[in-house]
Protein backbone atom coordinates (compact mmCIF):
# COMPACT_ATOMS: atom_id res chain seq x y z
CA UNK A 1 0.00 0.00 0.00
CA UNK A 2 2.96 2.37 0.85
CA UNK A 3 4.15 1.72 -2.81
CA UNK A 4 1.12 3.09 -4.55
CA UNK A 5 0.73 6.03 -2.22
CA UNK A 6 4.85 6.59 -2.34
CA UNK A 7 4.56 6.21 -6.86
CA UNK A 8 1.08 8.50 -6.47
CA UNK A 9 2.84 11.26 -4.78
CA UNK A 10 6.05 11.16 -7.01
CA UNK A 11 3.99 10.68 -10.11
CA UNK A 12 2.08 14.16 -8.72
CA UNK A 13 5.20 16.49 -8.20
CA UNK A 14 7.12 18.44 -10.72
CA UNK A 15 10.64 17.96 -11.72
CA UNK A 16 11.84 20.47 -9.51
CA UNK A 17 10.11 19.52 -6.45
CA UNK A 18 10.91 15.56 -7.41
CA UNK A 19 14.56 16.14 -6.78
CA UNK A 20 14.39 16.87 -3.50
CA UNK A 21 12.25 13.42 -2.87
CA UNK A 22 13.11 10.88 -5.66
CA UNK A 23 15.90 9.13 -2.66
CA UNK A 24 13.68 8.66 -0.27
CA UNK A 25 11.75 4.98 -0.28
CA UNK A 26 8.39 5.68 2.19
CA UNK A 27 5.27 7.66 1.74
CA UNK A 28 6.21 8.98 4.99
CA UNK A 29 9.66 10.61 4.38
CA UNK A 30 8.28 12.12 1.25
CA UNK A 31 5.58 13.97 2.65
CA UNK A 32 7.69 15.28 5.56
CA UNK A 33 10.43 16.20 3.47
CA UNK A 34 7.73 18.19 1.18
CA UNK A 35 6.39 19.73 3.93
CA UNK A 36 9.67 21.03 5.42
CA UNK A 37 10.53 22.23 1.74
CA UNK A 38 6.98 24.38 1.70
CA UNK A 39 6.84 25.39 5.20
CA UNK A 40 9.62 27.48 4.81
CA UNK A 41 8.67 29.28 1.49
CA UNK A 42 5.14 29.79 3.67
CA UNK A 43 6.84 31.23 6.29
CA UNK A 44 8.45 33.65 4.04
CA UNK A 45 5.24 34.54 2.08
CA UNK A 46 3.08 34.86 5.66
CA UNK A 47 6.32 37.48 6.60
CA UNK A 48 5.92 39.27 2.70
CA UNK A 49 2.38 39.78 3.32
CA UNK A 50 2.70 40.79 7.17
CA UNK A 51 5.33 43.25 5.68
CA UNK A 52 2.85 44.60 2.84
CA UNK A 53 0.26 45.30 5.66
CA UNK A 54 2.64 46.97 8.19
CA UNK A 55 3.94 49.13 5.16
CA UNK A 56 0.84 49.85 2.93
CA UNK A 57 0.19 53.95 2.54
CA UNK A 58 -3.01 55.69 1.13
CA UNK A 59 -0.91 57.62 -1.00
CA UNK A 60 -2.62 59.13 -3.81
CA UNK A 61 -5.32 56.79 -4.40
CA UNK A 62 -8.58 56.59 -4.19
CA UNK A 63 -9.52 55.57 -0.12
CA UNK A 64 -11.69 52.76 -1.54
CA UNK A 65 -8.48 51.22 -3.46
CA UNK A 66 -6.38 51.67 -0.41
CA UNK A 67 -8.94 49.82 1.99
CA UNK A 68 -9.41 47.06 -1.22
CA UNK A 69 -5.58 46.71 -0.62
CA UNK A 70 -5.53 46.67 2.69
CA UNK A 71 -8.33 43.70 2.35
CA UNK A 72 -6.67 41.84 0.35
CA UNK A 73 -3.90 41.41 1.70
CA UNK A 74 -6.13 40.36 5.23
CA UNK A 75 -7.61 38.10 2.63
CA UNK A 76 -4.11 36.74 1.82
CA UNK A 77 -2.94 36.21 5.67
CA UNK A 78 -6.12 34.51 6.53
CA UNK A 79 -5.81 32.17 3.75
CA UNK A 80 -2.45 30.82 4.99
CA UNK A 81 -3.79 30.31 8.47
CA UNK A 82 -2.44 33.81 9.71
CA UNK A 83 -5.90 35.29 10.34
CA UNK A 84 -5.34 39.60 11.53
CA UNK A 85 -7.74 40.97 14.07
CA UNK A 86 -10.14 43.16 13.93
CA UNK A 87 -8.13 45.65 16.34
CA UNK A 88 -5.29 45.08 14.29
CA UNK A 89 -6.90 45.66 10.92
CA UNK A 90 -8.23 48.87 12.64
CA UNK A 91 -4.44 50.22 13.72
CA UNK A 92 -3.27 49.39 10.10
CA UNK A 93 -5.72 51.00 8.04
CA UNK A 94 -5.32 54.45 10.64
CA UNK A 95 -1.88 54.14 10.28
CA UNK A 96 -1.61 53.88 6.30
CA UNK A 97 -3.71 57.21 6.07
CA UNK A 98 -1.93 60.61 4.78
CA UNK A 99 -1.00 63.44 7.04
CA UNK A 100 -3.96 65.27 5.52
CA UNK A 101 -6.01 62.88 7.70
CA UNK A 102 -4.42 63.24 11.14
CA UNK A 103 -7.73 64.66 12.52
CA UNK A 104 -9.82 62.32 11.33
CA UNK A 105 -8.08 60.07 12.54
CA UNK A 106 -7.17 61.50 16.26
CA UNK A 107 -10.80 61.82 16.16
CA UNK A 108 -11.39 58.03 15.53
CA UNK A 109 -8.56 57.47 18.42
CA UNK A 110 -9.98 59.35 20.92
CA UNK A 111 -13.52 57.09 21.16
CA UNK A 112 -14.04 55.90 24.31
CA UNK A 113 -15.61 53.04 22.62
CA UNK A 114 -13.43 50.24 19.83
CA UNK A 115 -14.33 51.00 16.89
CA UNK A 116 -15.31 47.49 14.34
CA UNK A 117 -12.92 47.78 11.02
CA UNK A 118 -16.79 47.52 9.28
CA UNK A 119 -17.38 50.90 11.24
CA UNK A 120 -13.74 52.41 10.19
CA UNK A 121 -14.25 51.56 6.43
CA UNK A 122 -17.47 53.31 6.24
CA UNK A 123 -16.30 56.30 8.30
CA UNK A 124 -12.73 56.35 5.84
CA UNK A 125 -15.46 56.19 2.82
CA UNK A 126 -17.70 59.00 4.07
CA UNK A 127 -14.07 61.14 5.30
CA UNK A 128 -13.04 60.77 1.77
CA UNK A 129 -16.87 62.09 -0.05
CA UNK A 130 -16.44 64.83 2.22
CA UNK A 131 -12.76 66.15 1.48
CA UNK A 132 -14.02 65.43 -1.92
CA UNK A 133 -17.04 68.23 -1.56
CA UNK A 134 -15.03 70.22 0.78
CA UNK A 135 -12.03 70.60 -1.39
CA UNK A 136 -11.76 72.83 -4.25
CA UNK A 137 -12.64 71.87 -8.00
CA UNK A 138 -8.88 72.90 -9.72
CA UNK A 139 -11.05 73.77 -12.31
CA UNK A 140 -12.80 76.19 -10.88
CA UNK A 141 -9.89 78.46 -9.25
CA UNK A 142 -12.27 81.68 -10.61
CA UNK A 143 -14.62 82.47 -7.11
CA UNK A 144 -16.25 84.96 -9.29
CA UNK A 145 -19.35 83.80 -11.46
CA UNK A 146 -18.68 85.85 -14.85
CA UNK A 147 -22.24 86.35 -16.13
CA UNK A 148 -24.14 88.78 -15.61
CA UNK A 149 -26.23 89.88 -12.93
CA UNK A 150 -29.93 89.01 -13.37
CA UNK A 151 -33.07 90.39 -11.72
CA UNK A 152 -34.56 87.47 -9.54
CA UNK A 153 -37.49 87.31 -11.70
CA UNK A 154 -35.31 86.66 -14.98
CA UNK A 155 -33.19 84.34 -12.94
CA UNK A 156 -36.03 81.96 -12.75
CA UNK A 157 -37.28 81.97 -16.31
CA UNK A 158 -33.79 81.54 -17.39
CA UNK A 159 -33.19 77.81 -16.11
CA UNK A 160 -36.91 76.83 -17.57
CA UNK A 161 -36.28 78.63 -21.03
CA UNK A 162 -34.23 79.41 -23.65
CA UNK A 163 -30.56 80.32 -22.78
CA UNK A 164 -30.39 84.67 -22.63
CA UNK A 165 -30.18 86.58 -25.53
CA UNK A 166 -26.85 87.66 -27.46
CA UNK A 167 -27.66 91.10 -26.47
CA UNK A 168 -25.28 90.46 -23.28
CA UNK A 169 -22.19 88.36 -25.63
CA UNK A 170 -19.40 91.01 -25.95
CA UNK A 171 -20.39 93.07 -23.04
CA UNK A 172 -17.12 92.61 -20.59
Amino acid sequence: MDRILLCWLISSLTEPVMAHVVDFTTSRDVWCALERIFESSSQAHVQQLKYQLHTVKISATPMSEYIQSVKSIVDNLAAVANPVTDSDLVSTLLSGLSPEYNSFVTSVNTQVDPISSEELIGLMLSQEIHRGRTLPNPESTNLISPAPAVHNASRTSRFFSAPPSSSFRGHG
